[in-house]
């Protein structure tokens, strides 16, 4: 029996005033009980029952030590208490961290929903453009758009986002609209340099991924700054749905050259791994799973 079991054996000797009586509670024999106490003495070097056939009194040194178990049991029990009830109702501190623009976009405007639902958790949400260490930073969940690199990370895919090729109605209007990702070459496109090989888009076209060089006068590294050059009207643009969503959705921004398909950009949620996931993570995890299925579009 291990140190914390013989202390719970002596304070409930000690509240019981009775070593039969514990062993009848616990199914085992007094001497058993007497031996776990005696070996407790000799562990501490003292005495702390003074035993007689008819009570037992706590020594002087048995009195401090009973209080000072007493407490250390109930901190023990406080501890499992708060542990569980983590478990069962979802609080605490959740830092999340995701790039800028899709933390404006598609978290902030739906976390009054998600704090009534569990208004028991706080949330400071981290907005960085760069990848952040989720031990170092003290990181409960990173958002991250695009593919993951390999790690020892738990990853859960929130959702398969297509991306579309774009431009105003204006700009259609005075330019054309492509019938062909060949006819790209006769457009301005808009680049976003925040990504590898910028002026190259891909499309899928009879089954295979066909690569196509674009050009035009306005490349950037920002997507903040990408969607305003293309709501602008200075070109096409070609872009994850989540960051046009509501712009294709009012009109001020038409879909083109829908035939030939894009390949997606995952959306991943990482977290540290771990035998038992937070339930403020579970509950954080499946409320924005929900959120982004509007964008779900798995190619087939």
């Amino acid at each position: 029996m291990d140190r914390l079991e013989t202390m719970a054996m002596f304070v409930r000797v000690v509240e019981s005033g009775s070593f039969s009586s514990v062993a009848k509670d616990l199914k085992t024999t007094q001497p058993t009980v007497s031996k776990h106490v005696a070996d407790l003495e000799n562990w501490l070097g003292a005495k702390l029952l003074n035993r007689s056939t008819r009570n037992l009194a706590l020594t002087e040194v048995g009195k401090e030590y009973y209080q000072r178990s007493v407490k250390i049991l109930q901190d023990i029990e406080d501890a499992e208490d708060a542990a569980a009830s983590l478990q069962t109702r979802p609080k605490g501190i959740l830092r999340v961290s995701t790039v800028t623009a899709f933390g404006s976009l598609h978290l902030i405007p739906h976390l009054v929903e998600f704090f009534k639902l569990y208004p028991d958790i706080s949330l400071e949400l981290l907005l960085n453009d760069q990848l952040v260490d989720l031990v170092q930073d003290k990181v409960d969940i990173a958002i991250r758009v695009g593919m993951l690199p390999d790690s020892a990370l738990m990853a859960k895919k929130l959702v398969n986002c297509p991306r579309i090729t774009v431009a105003t109605p204006a700009y259609c209007e005075e330019h054309g609209i492509p019938n062909h990702p060949k006819d790209l070459k006769d457009h301005n496109c808009i680049t976003y340099t925040g990504r590898q090989r910028a002026h190259i888009w891909a499309y899928i076209q009879h089954g295979n991924l066909t690569n196509f060089n674009v050009s035009g006068k306005f490349m950037t590294n920002n997507s903040a700054a990408y969607k305003a050059s293309i709501l602008q009207g200075m070109g096409i643009g070609n872009v994850p749905m989540w960051l046009v969503y509501n712009e294709i959705i009012s009109g001020d921004l038409v879909s083109m050259l829908d035939d030939y398909r894009i390949p997606p950009q995952p959306i991943n949620a990482v977290y540290s791994p771990g035998l038992h996931i937070p339930l403020k993570i579970s509950c954080f995890l499946d409320f924005f799973s929900k959120k982004m299925e509007v964008f779900d579009c798995d190619v087939k």
